[in-house]
């Protein structure tokens, strides 16, 4: 973790900020998840790094992290994330997120389970078997879907959100034809349709 505090360091120290970008302050910071995204080149490792500066500058509680770095060839977002939060980690900068190893793959093989047997009651233990991650990834990979209005998730306590959802349906059923074709059930497409 040192090694990465330190790169967070030299970064700031590389980035020379020559204006301020004004839609900094259109975004709602407290967000839990906030995603910059755009053409390679137009500003957001600098954006990133201007808010950081203004913001939290030597702060460690407040890192940095390209996921090109060598040391993701081991470590995960996952692991990087608990060790930063026992150590009193309050945001967490992920850059290059492209380049991390299997987590675009991972997130549509889910999507694609899920497509073929919803709606269902979900196993989260056997998913996370089946795509060799953790529970925990697979639980926010389900709220990242829902998030981007791929699926949606039936809590019947609308209190127990972080829980294993009860029932989770496709956000609407034409994404059955688009993902899962020859799985489309007249049943599941009745009651994803009633639902939705």
């Amino acid at each position: 973790m040192e090694i990465l505090y330190k790169r967070h360091v030299d970064y700031l120290k590389k980035v020379k900020i020559a204006f301020s970008r004004n839609f900094a302050n259109e975004i709602d910071w407290s967000d839990r998840l906030i995603g910059i995204k755009g053409t390679r080149g137009v500003g957001k490792y600098t954006f990133i790094f201007h808010y950081i500066n203004d913001n939290f500058s030597r702060d460690k509680r407040y890192l940095y992290v390209s996921l090109d770095d060598l040391a993701f060839t081991e470590k995960t977002i996952v692991g990087l994330a608990e060790d930063f939060i026992k150590r009193g980690g309050k945001v967490l900068f992920l850059d290059d997120v492209h380049k991390y190893a299997n987590w675009l793959q991972k997130l549509k093989r889910l999507l694609y389970v899920l497509s073929t047997l919803v709606p269902l009651q979900p196993n989260v233990n056997k998913l996370s078997r089946d795509l060799e991650t953790s529970r925990e990834t697979i639980m926010n990979y389900l709220n990242y879907l829902q998030d981007g209005r791929l699926i949606k998730l039936l809590h019947a306590d609308r209190y127990r959100t972080m829980k294993r959802p009860d029932k989770i349906f496709l956000d609407n059923t034409n994404l059955m034809y688009a993902i899962a074709p020859e799985n489309v059930n007249k049943g599941n497409l009745r009651e994803t349709f009633f639902y939705n």
